[in-house]
Protein backbone atom coordinates (compact mmCIF):
# COMPACT_ATOMS: atom_id res chain seq x y z
CA UNK A 1 0.00 0.00 0.00
CA UNK A 2 2.70 2.49 1.12
CA UNK A 3 4.62 1.78 -2.36
CA UNK A 4 1.68 2.14 -4.34
CA UNK A 5 0.89 6.17 -2.75
CA UNK A 6 4.52 6.09 -2.47
CA UNK A 7 4.63 6.91 1.05
CA UNK A 8 6.85 6.08 3.79
CA UNK A 9 5.47 1.99 5.36
CA UNK A 10 6.33 2.08 9.02
CA UNK A 11 6.42 -0.56 10.64
CA UNK A 12 6.12 -0.77 14.69
CA UNK A 13 5.91 -4.37 15.31
CA UNK A 14 9.83 -4.72 14.24
CA UNK A 15 10.73 -2.50 17.26
CA UNK A 16 9.15 -5.49 19.08
CA UNK A 17 10.31 -8.17 17.19
CA UNK A 18 13.94 -7.00 16.85
CA UNK A 19 13.63 -7.39 20.95
CA UNK A 20 12.20 -10.71 20.70
CA UNK A 21 15.78 -11.25 18.15
CA UNK A 22 17.86 -9.71 21.00
CA UNK A 23 16.55 -11.55 23.36
CA UNK A 24 16.97 -14.99 21.49
CA UNK A 25 20.60 -14.28 20.60
CA UNK A 26 21.59 -12.91 24.17
CA UNK A 27 19.88 -16.25 25.84
CA UNK A 28 17.39 -13.85 27.65
CA UNK A 29 14.23 -14.52 29.01
CA UNK A 30 10.84 -12.67 29.36
CA UNK A 31 10.10 -14.19 32.48
CA UNK A 32 13.05 -13.22 34.31
CA UNK A 33 13.12 -9.81 35.91
CA UNK A 34 17.12 -9.50 35.86
CA UNK A 35 17.03 -10.01 31.74
CA UNK A 36 14.22 -7.54 31.05
CA UNK A 37 16.50 -4.90 32.88
CA UNK A 38 19.24 -6.00 30.92
CA UNK A 39 17.40 -5.47 27.65
CA UNK A 40 15.93 -2.55 28.36
CA UNK A 41 19.33 -0.62 29.13
CA UNK A 42 20.33 -2.25 26.17
CA UNK A 43 17.76 -0.50 23.97
CA UNK A 44 18.38 2.55 25.73
CA UNK A 45 22.02 3.10 24.61
CA UNK A 46 21.73 2.01 21.47
CA UNK A 47 20.61 4.14 18.37
CA UNK A 48 17.29 2.50 17.41
CA UNK A 49 15.02 3.75 14.62
CA UNK A 50 11.83 2.29 12.55
CA UNK A 51 12.68 2.91 8.82
CA UNK A 52 10.79 4.17 6.04
CA UNK A 53 10.30 0.87 4.41
CA UNK A 54 8.70 -1.09 7.13
CA UNK A 55 12.64 -2.42 8.49
CA UNK A 56 14.48 -1.46 11.41
CA UNK A 57 18.12 -0.24 12.09
CA UNK A 58 20.46 -0.95 15.07
CA UNK A 59 23.14 1.19 15.09
CA UNK A 60 22.52 2.30 11.69
CA UNK A 61 22.32 -1.51 10.75
CA UNK A 62 19.16 -2.88 9.25
CA UNK A 63 18.20 -5.90 10.47
CA UNK A 64 15.81 -8.05 8.05
CA UNK A 65 15.16 -11.90 7.85
CA UNK A 66 16.40 -12.73 11.32
CA UNK A 67 13.29 -10.89 12.40
CA UNK A 68 11.31 -13.90 10.86
CA UNK A 69 12.83 -16.59 12.63
CA UNK A 70 10.89 -19.21 14.89
CA UNK A 71 12.77 -18.19 18.01
CA UNK A 72 10.91 -15.01 17.13
CA UNK A 73 7.50 -15.62 16.83
CA UNK A 74 7.45 -17.91 19.82
CA UNK A 75 8.51 -14.92 21.86
CA UNK A 76 7.44 -11.33 20.45
CA UNK A 77 4.56 -11.32 22.23
CA UNK A 78 5.94 -12.44 25.19
CA UNK A 79 8.27 -9.41 25.44
CA UNK A 80 5.83 -6.66 24.03
CA UNK A 81 3.84 -7.60 26.96
CA UNK A 82 6.24 -6.26 29.36
CA UNK A 83 5.52 -2.59 30.25
CA UNK A 84 9.16 -1.75 31.02
CA UNK A 85 10.13 -2.81 27.39
CA UNK A 86 7.20 -1.17 25.38
CA UNK A 87 8.16 2.25 27.90
CA UNK A 88 12.05 1.74 26.86
CA UNK A 89 10.80 1.67 22.90
CA UNK A 90 8.58 4.44 23.74
CA UNK A 91 10.73 7.12 22.07
CA UNK A 92 11.88 5.40 19.02
CA UNK A 93 8.24 4.41 18.16
CA UNK A 94 6.45 7.78 18.60
CA UNK A 95 9.29 9.22 16.43
CA UNK A 96 8.84 7.18 13.48
CA UNK A 97 5.25 7.15 13.91
CA UNK A 98 4.83 11.51 13.76
CA UNK A 99 4.85 11.11 10.00
CA UNK A 100 1.88 13.25 8.69
CA UNK A 101 1.53 10.61 6.09
CA UNK A 102 2.75 6.68 5.89
CA UNK A 103 1.56 3.47 6.43
CA UNK A 104 1.79 2.92 9.77
CA UNK A 105 1.67 -1.32 10.79
CA UNK A 106 1.29 -2.38 14.01
CA UNK A 107 -1.45 -4.14 16.70
CA UNK A 108 -2.33 -0.34 18.53
CA UNK A 109 -1.45 1.78 16.05
CA UNK A 110 -5.43 3.35 16.05
CA UNK A 111 -6.12 2.53 19.67
CA UNK A 112 -2.98 4.14 21.45
CA UNK A 113 -0.27 5.27 18.84
CA UNK A 114 -2.04 7.24 16.68
CA UNK A 115 -5.69 7.83 17.52
CA UNK A 116 -5.97 10.74 14.85
CA UNK A 117 -4.96 8.84 12.19
CA UNK A 118 -7.53 9.55 9.16
CA UNK A 119 -7.58 6.04 8.04
CA UNK A 120 -7.56 2.52 10.12
CA UNK A 121 -7.32 -0.95 8.24
CA UNK A 122 -7.73 -3.74 10.13
CA UNK A 123 -6.67 -6.69 7.97
CA UNK A 124 -7.54 -10.18 9.06
CA UNK A 125 -6.75 -13.46 7.74
CA UNK A 126 -6.94 -16.48 9.55
CA UNK A 127 -4.02 -18.10 12.03
CA UNK A 128 -3.92 -21.03 9.72
CA UNK A 129 -3.66 -18.90 6.56
CA UNK A 130 -1.17 -15.85 8.26
CA UNK A 131 1.08 -19.15 9.25
CA UNK A 132 1.12 -20.48 5.74
CA UNK A 133 2.15 -16.96 4.52
CA UNK A 134 4.81 -16.60 7.40
CA UNK A 135 6.10 -20.35 6.80
CA UNK A 136 8.60 -19.54 4.39
CA UNK A 137 10.60 -16.85 5.68
CA UNK A 138 10.69 -18.22 9.67
CA UNK A 139 11.79 -21.64 8.28
CA UNK A 140 9.64 -23.30 10.14
CA UNK A 141 6.74 -26.28 9.39
CA UNK A 142 3.16 -24.54 9.12
CA UNK A 143 1.81 -26.43 11.76
CA UNK A 144 4.26 -24.86 14.11
CA UNK A 145 3.80 -21.14 13.07
CA UNK A 146 -0.10 -21.98 13.11
CA UNK A 147 0.15 -22.63 17.08
CA UNK A 148 2.88 -19.76 17.61
CA UNK A 149 0.37 -17.47 15.85
CA UNK A 150 -2.91 -18.40 17.99
CA UNK A 151 -0.67 -18.24 21.10
CA UNK A 152 0.35 -14.35 19.97
CA UNK A 153 -2.88 -13.44 19.29
CA UNK A 154 -4.18 -14.43 22.79
CA UNK A 155 -1.60 -12.69 24.50
CA UNK A 156 -1.27 -9.69 22.27
CA UNK A 157 -5.27 -9.70 23.06
CA UNK A 158 -4.99 -10.11 26.71
CA UNK A 159 -1.68 -7.45 27.44
CA UNK A 160 -2.88 -5.07 29.62
CA UNK A 161 -1.12 -2.07 28.04
CA UNK A 162 -1.66 -1.44 24.68
CA UNK A 163 -3.88 -4.59 23.33
CA UNK A 164 -4.48 -5.54 20.39
CA UNK A 165 -8.23 -5.49 19.41
CA UNK A 166 -10.06 -3.88 16.56
CA UNK A 167 -10.55 0.13 16.66
CA UNK A 168 -13.96 0.90 16.46
CA UNK A 169 -13.98 2.88 13.49
CA UNK A 170 -11.69 0.64 11.76
CA UNK A 171 -12.29 -0.84 8.23
CA UNK A 172 -11.97 -4.17 8.51
CA UNK A 173 -10.38 -6.74 5.21
CA UNK A 174 -11.15 -10.49 5.95
CA UNK A 175 -10.07 -13.30 4.38
CA UNK A 176 -7.72 -11.86 1.33
CA UNK A 177 -4.45 -13.40 1.51
CA UNK A 178 -3.41 -11.91 -1.84
CA UNK A 179 -1.68 -9.02 -0.90
CA UNK A 180 -2.70 -7.23 -4.25
CA UNK A 181 -6.04 -7.53 -4.07
CA UNK A 182 -5.65 -6.50 -0.51
CA UNK A 183 -3.76 -3.44 -1.27
CA UNK A 184 -6.48 -2.74 -4.44
CA UNK A 185 -9.44 -2.72 -2.18
CA UNK A 186 -7.73 -0.51 0.89
CA UNK A 187 -7.25 2.01 -2.38
CA UNK A 188 -11.20 1.74 -2.91
CA UNK A 189 -11.65 3.48 0.52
Amino acid sequence: LARRLQIPHINTGAAYRLVALLGWELGLSPKRQADVHQLCRMLRANSIELTCDGGIRINSQQVFAALDVLAVERSVAHWAAIPAIREALHETISRATKISAAVIEGRDVKTVLRPDAAFAFYVEVTPKTRSALIAGRAGAKNRQLLQVAQKRDSLDRGRVISPAVVPRDAKRIRGQVNTERVVSRLLRV
